[in-house]
């Protein structure tokens, strides 16, 4: 099976349809899951330790006092030789849609 069908599979599975995706980074695409939730698909640059072990380290972090969301990884498991894991959703802005938007162009002038 390819990494394609594995993935589409993938998204079958979660109802989640290619209007639901909010992204993608270095490691992982990211899709919407529900208005609380988002699917990671990981690709090689990540693997299934790292992601168990900043489940772990997220879950340990007491944030109730913070003014600002961190993240949050309910589940981390590999299927279909893709690793996936469903987080919470933070709502934000897209960084690289940010950064695309700027017309900011630097003289070389630091003054």
């Amino acid at each position: 099976m390819t990494k394609f069908n594995a993935k589409s599979i993938l998204l079958d599975k979660f109802g989640i349809s290619k209007s639901n995706f909010l992204g993608s980074g270095m490691e992982s695409e990211v899709y919407a899951y529900d208005d609380n939730k988002v699917v990671k698909l990981y690709n090689d640059l990540s693997d299934s330790n790292k992601q168990r072990i900043l489940k772990g380290f997220y879950s340990k972090i007491d944030s109730s006092s913070l003014s600002y969301e961190l993240p949050f990884i309910y589940d981390t498991f590999e299927e279909n030789g893709i690793l996936v894991t469903i987080e919470k959703r933070i709502e934000g802005n897209n960084l690289q849609s940010m950064l695309s938007k700027m017309n900011y162009i630097y003289d070389g002038n630091l003054s």
